[in-house]
């Protein structure tokens, strides 16, 4: 009877002990879910500047792979790893004055933070004048170096990526000036082949 009481516990032993192990080894430990521990600028914060850059401090270090932002209004962030606690916001465009944003934090699709900031009050749209730069620099590649002048012709942009060249001596051809044209595009970087040349005489 003894001996059959012992082999009972020992099966039970046996039975426990393979039980913790196949747990063990499939039951996988759930990951510690990050805090932000702070964030730039302070939340809520009031008349930030339109150019800030969001950082974000976790308590842990974090995979920027599970981390998603977003913001209402929609702004375009992109998510930077600077180092392995930190995460930072960058942006090419300003954000809009006298506007309060709110960001959410996700971790793997669950809300970790919200975050929002009013931007300062500003009489210029400095949204509208960034794209305003942009467009110059698109269609006006040239422009803060025009007017272009020698002693045989004058070069302007009349319209986007078109440049007229007015000819003041007669002695030299179109043909000719427009290669010269063309050659000054080149040198200072434009591309030629994206430019249209105008031909056109001073007025008297």
């Amino acid at each position: 009877m003894k001996q059959f009481i012992l082999k009972y516990k020992m099966y039970i032993i046996a039975f426990l002990t393979i039980s913790s192990i196949i747990l063990m080894l499939f039951v996988k430990e759930s990951p510690t879910t990050p805090k932000v521990n702070s964030a730039i600028p302070i939340d809520q914060s009031q008349n930030v500047d339109l150019t800030v850059i969001p950082a974000y401090l976790f308590d842990i270090p974090i995979d920027i792979s599970d981390i998603t932002i977003t913001s209402n209004p929609v702004f375009n962030f992109q998510l930077v790893q600077q180092n392995t606690n930190t995460l930072i916001a960058t942006h090419t465009l300003n954000f809009q004055p006298a506007t309060t944003y709110v960001i959410t934090i996700d971790w793997q699709n669950n809300n970790i933070f919200t975050h929002s900031f009013t931007t300062v009050k500003s009489q210029v749209d400095s949204l509208l004048i960034q794209n305003m730069k942009d467009e110059l620099a698109r269609d006006y590649p040239l422009g803060q170096l025009t007017p272009y002048t020698t002693p045989s012709y004058r070069v302007v942009y009349s319209a986007p990526m078109t440049l007229e060249i007015i000819i003041k001596n007669q002695s030299i051809t179109p043909e000719i000036a427009i290669a010269d044209i063309k050659s000054w595009v080149n040198k200072n970087g434009g591309d030629v082949s994206a430019h249209q040349y105008i031909i056109a005489t001073p007025s008297n």
